[in-house]
């Protein structure tokens, strides 16, 4: 009995130890494979997943338009809606010095067999007839192939339909075909497309079958790289002008005949002005006639000073002691790379023993850049001491052409250089090849000619108000080294004079500015001035002060202040080196013993000049307007009454412009007053008004075309049922500065009620 319930027991664990076995095999083997079948679905899921993340996170920049800053917005594929097209897998994104962030396309993301690549937006984008769409691109050689013109770049056009199928073709090449090299730097295409009835001269008429287009670029090459930074397409937003196009053709025949004679009598004043600044004299600082030589130039050298005049200049008189009779020659020179001297201009004369007066006529040109000296080896004096230089030398009375790029101290030669040098007239920004910038261009050099030549009008004093030859300094400047007086000048003029009190010797620099509509304070002319003695200095800058605009002076340990009132409010910023600086604060503590003179031009033509310019501003067939929101507008300080009714413009228009029109939401009916103002200081003074009245809800596009002055911004004014409360709210409004172009405007517009001008 014993032995068979002990052989039924083993028999019992050995079916329970297999059975158990057996299933937790079974159990294993069944985790192992649904664990498998998750993975295997779950793994497409993430990719999916991780794409999508990429995507939403190339949505931040709001930049679907730069491969660059969204990579994965952009597709080798260009058909289809923009959802169903891949992102990409090919280029390197980069950061380009000129173009930002790029994507590099090199020959490994070339498919051989076709010798090129496309790249187009993920976009989904609609046309229309009558609209003007403008396509924008951009992009640089990074390295260059061996034949540019066997790896080039070109803009096509994908047409879809209205289930993004290709039809009439598929795409098209719009624009020309671009072989850019390195050094070609930034390449950027500007085209215009568009259906039957849009605006402008298109580079591709758009077939009336297609609903949607999408850009492509296309680069050529397997043995190159083209970093790839831009790519758009938006409404041109062209306008229909009450000109007939024909009309205006008319209408500006001859235009570029007359531009080039204007051109040449611009030319032709401007060079009358290189002689008109104060002369200067530079080489020997004694007295020529008491000087004794005791040598002449020991050998057959030119000699150069070590000066360099960045605007040019002209020498009308050179007074020169010869130790021996013989041949001199005057020379200026234009100075190149590692110092070369090429000579520019040449005068040759013969010099008896002693003092000699040199009347130049006409005088010895000295280009932009250049230097002048002489030639005259055992001619021209020489006395110990120091005060004749320093100098360049090299060359020879036969070939002045030489390199020195160390100034020699040691020859105190007994010649002496009277130079006139010309006012710092400051560059003019965006000249262009069209009639119309040319233009602008020569209105702008006009107005400069205008404050040297024809502005010998009112003399304005800003700065210290005090007797600067009594003030009593009890430090210099330090900290801050760039002070800029706070209050505008609207007509502009010419920056005549400078006073000051100097603790110490060393030098200022004198600018001028305008104010971009980014804020910032960017320097128009700028001249440096050598201050040699300490206490009242008056100085000469002669540079232009542009309409609307200030002027600065910096010079740390040299200007000296004083404690009180009297020496403010400035604006202070930026350095002795980079002048350009933010800053709508004034800073009242700095005290500094600083004055200017600024003339002011006030002459017949000058009104002239601004009937011409508003004359070619009605003429102007495109436009495109600067749009401004709330957020833009200021409260009530500075405005023309204390009231939270009254809204100005936080920035100003330095060269004038247009309030064209507002949108605005109107709680009651009433009539608000908008406004364009000049500014001087923190005083708003009305140049043009115009009343319109208004009823309760939306107004869109309420004409206004008010005039903006040089400097000047804009506002309005709503009253409300009570005065202390808006009955209106300014939603946005839009302005043309004349350098730029307005948007359309559609037609409707209430009439005004009233309007008035006054003078700015």
């Amino acid at each position: 009995m014993t032995n068979r319930n002990t052989a039924i027991s083993t028999a019992v664990a050995g079916e329970a130890t297999a059975r158990g076995t057996a299933i937790s095999g079974a159990i294993a083997t069944e985790v192992t494979n649904r664990n498998t079948a998750i993975s295997a679905a779950v793994g497409p899921l993430q990719t999916q997943i991780t794409a999508r993340d990429d995507i939403i996170n190339d949505q931040i920049g709001r930049a679907p338009h730069r491969p660059g800053d969204a990579p994965n917005l952009w597709s080798t594929v260009s058909t289809g809606a923009a959802r169903d097209r891949p992102p990409l897998e090919i280029g390197e994104i980069v950061t380009n010095s000129v173009l930002g962030r790029a994507l590099r396309i090199s020959g490994d993301d070339v498919d051989d067999e076709l010798g090129y690549v496309e790249l187009s937006p993920r976009l989904d984008f609609d046309v229309t007839s009558g609209e003007t769409y403008r396509i924008k691109g951009a992009f640089a050689r990074a390295v260059n192939p061996a034949e540019p013109g066997g790896a080039s770049v070109e803009l096509w056009l994908r047409l879809l339909d209205g289930d993004h199928a290709p039809i009439d073709g598929g795409k098209v090449q719009i624009g020309p075909t671009w072989a850019p090299v390195v050094t070609d730097g930034a390449v950027r295409p500007n085209l215009l497309v568009g259906m039957t009835g849009a605006l402008g001269e298109l580079d591709y008429p758009l077939p009336a079958t297609v609903r949607y287009v999408v850009p492509i670029v296309r680069i050529y090459g397997t043995a190159q790289a083209t970093d790839f930074a831009l790519l758009s397409i938006a409404n041109a937003l062209l306008v229909e002008t009450d000109v007939a196009v024909d009309d205006l053709r008319t209408q500006v025949t001859g235009l570029g005949t007359a531009l080039a004679t204007t051109d040449t009598r611009l030319t032709t004043a401007e060079d009358l002005l290189l002689g008109t600044g104060a002369p200067t004299d530079y080489g020997y600082v004694g007295d020529l006639a008491a000087a004794a030589p005791t040598s002449a130039v020991g050998s057959d050298v030119a000699l150069a000073l070590a000066h360099t005049f960045p605007v040019g200049a002209v020498v009308p008189e050179v007074e020169v002691r010869a130790f021996a009779p013989g041949p001199f020659k005057l020379l200026s020179w234009t100075v190149g790379a590692g110092g070369a001297h090429t000579v520019h201009s040449e005068r040759v004369y013969t010099l008896s023993a002693g003092v000699s007066l040199l009347t130049l006529s006409p005088p010895l040109v000295v280009p932009a850049g250049g230097e002048v000296g002489f030639a005259g080896g055992a001619v021209v004096g020489v006395v110990p001491g120091a005060g004749g230089g320093p100098w360049y030398s090299g060359g020879s009375y036969a070939n002045g052409n030489f390199t020195d790029a160390v100034a020699e101290q040691t020859g105190n030669y007994t010649i002496r250089f009277r130079v006139a040098e010309p006012p710092a007239l400051g560059s003019i920004d965006g000249r262009v090849t069209t009639a119309e910038g040319q233009l602008r261009t020569n209105i702008e050099r006009a107005d400069m000619l205008e404050a040297l030549v024809l502005g010998s009008g009112e003399v304005v004093t800003q700065g210290y108000v005090g007797d600067l030859a009594t003030a009593a300094p009890t430090g210099a400047q330090s900290g801050q080294v760039n002070i800029a007086w706070h209050e505008a000048i609207i007509t502009g003029g010419l920056w005549t004079k400078l006073r000051l009190r100097a603790q110490a010797t060393g030098s200022v620099v004198c600018r001028t500015y305008y104010k971009t509509t980014a804020g910032v304070w960017t320097v128009y002319a700028q001249v440096t001035l050598a201050v040699t003695t300490t206490g009242l200095v008056e100085l000469d800058p002669t540079i232009v002060l542009p309409p609307g605009g200030r002027w600065s002076v910096s010079g740390q340990g040299v200007i000296g202040i004083i404690g009180g009132g009297g020496g403010g409010p400035w604006y202070s910023g930026g350095t002795a080196a980079d002048g350009n600086f933010v800053d709508p604060v004034a800073d009242t503590t700095t005290n500094a013993l600083v004055q200017a003179e600024i003339t002011i031009p006030t002459n017949s033509a000058a009104k002239d000049l601004d009937a011409f310019r508003s004359e070619i501003e009605s003429r102007m067939q495109v436009r495109e307007e600067v749009s401004y929101g709330e957020a833009d507008w200021s409260g009530s300080a500075g405005l023309p009454a204390a009231s939270i009714n009254w809204r100005a413009l936080v920035d100003v228009f330095p060269l004038g412009g247009l309030f064209d029109g507002v949108d605005v939401k109107m709680a009651a009916a009433d009539t608000p007053i908008f406004y364009s103002w000049s500014i001087v200081g923190t005083a708003f003074t009305v140049h043009e008004l115009l009343a319109v009245p208004l009823g309760v809800g939306e107004h869109y596009d309420v004409g206004l075309d008010l005039v903006i002055p040089p400097g000047g911004t804009i506002g309005c004014y709503i009253a409300g049922a009570t005065g202390s409360t808006d009955s209106g709210r300014v939603a946005s409004m839009w302005a043309a500065p004349p350098t730029s172009r307005r948007r359309p405007r559609p037609p409707a517009a209430p009439a005004p009620a009233s309007r008035s001008r006054r003078g700015g």
